[in-house]
């Protein structure tokens, strides 16, 4: 299966992450937790546990920090996850979701947006759309601000 075979699901906050043992069923809703952990089960057979999917955890604890370039898609590899600030809402609206909008570091990075970069493209699960996607780059850089990537698989 290609990742834009891949169903698509309806975003949905609350849908995910879930248990392990449920990865192999079908699901009609995701967020972009669940999202991931779909996508390293299907396309990679790794199961994570929800709480390795979860922020803070997934940002500080998950895979190793991959050193990014002026242009940030310049040193990923298919896999490679994006965790990400949301710059614009649905309407196209500019809204503030840096670091210095919450209490807490922890708080700031709860909150960021997590993708995965399929190649040429990313694939997420989000409000934007309201649907599972496949976006380009420059769309994907016109609603979110990529902070950090991590790979979870080698070369």
């Amino acid at each position: 299966m290609r990742v834009q075979d891949f169903p698509k699901l309806k975003y949905d906050l609350s849908a995910g992450p879930v248990e392990i043992g449920e990865l192999p069923n079908k699901f009609q809703k995701a967020n972009c937790r669940l999202a991931i952990q779909l996508y390293y089960h299907i396309f990679h057979g790794i199961s994570l546990q929800p709480e390795k999917v979860l922020c803070p955890s997934s940002y500080k604890k998950l895979g190793v920090k991959i050193q990014t370039q002026n242009d940030f898609f310049d040193s990923l590899i298919k896999g490679d996850l994006i965790f990400a600030e949301r710059i614009l809402n649905k309407k196209g609206q500019m809204i503030d979701k840096g670091r210095a909008s919450f209490k807490s570091y922890d708080e700031y990075i709860i909150n960021l947006h997590s993708a995965i970069y399929v190649g040429s493209k990313i694939w997420h699960c989000t409000a934007i759309t309201g649907e599972s996607s496949l976006w380009t780059k420059k769309h994907f850089l016109k609603y979110y601000k990529p902070i950090i990537a991590k790979r979870l698989l080698s070369n």
